[in-house]
């Protein structure tokens, strides 16, 4: 029963914050990046375009920071969503000869949970863990696009 009255309460109050953020000066279509209403006609806007060209052509990029996952310094259509065959791992795990500057898959990456390695075996044949199998999960490709809020952070 009191689970209910806490679903019931949490509903009412979401239901009622727009009007108590209307009552107080401040514009709904404000409160987000966009500037501009989620419904209706508002300005429909392009995605930014992926920096870079073809894998292979590209320089790599900058990290952010000292252990940050490398950006992708290509564009990734036809890559993603990663499905069952992961594209990515063609050129990232045994790459041929276009791309042998591309950035192997660590070590780390063929290590699971319980800290175990895979057995030695050529990069070609070894089975990433699961957990870093979706590349997408911590690589992502540079778009260029403006800042939408000013950085200041340094990395080390």
């Amino acid at each position: 029963m009191k689970s209910l009255q806490l679903v019931l309460t949490s509903l009412v109050l979401v239901a009622a914050a727009p009007v108590v953020l209307a009552q107080d000066g401040t514009d709904p279509d404000d409160l987000g990046l966009r500037h501009t209403p989620l419904t209706g006609a508002g300005k429909k806007t392009e995605a930014p375009k992926v920096k870079g060209d073809k894998p292979g052509t590209n320089e790599k990029l900058a990290r952010s920071y000292h252990t940050a996952p490398p950006m992708i310094p290509h564009a990734v259509d036809g890559f993603v969503p990663i499905g069952l065959r992961n594209q990515c791992l063609n050129c990232h795990t045994n790459p041929p000869k276009p791309y042998r500057a591309a950035t192997l898959v660590p070590e780390t990456h063929y290590v699971g949970r319980d800290g175990k390695t895979a057995a030695p075996a050529p990069a070609s044949v070894r089975k990433i863990y699961l957990g870093f199998y979706n590349c997408t999960m911590c690589h992502a490709p540079q778009k260029d696009a403006a800042p939408l809020v000013e950085n200041t952070f340094k990395g080390d």
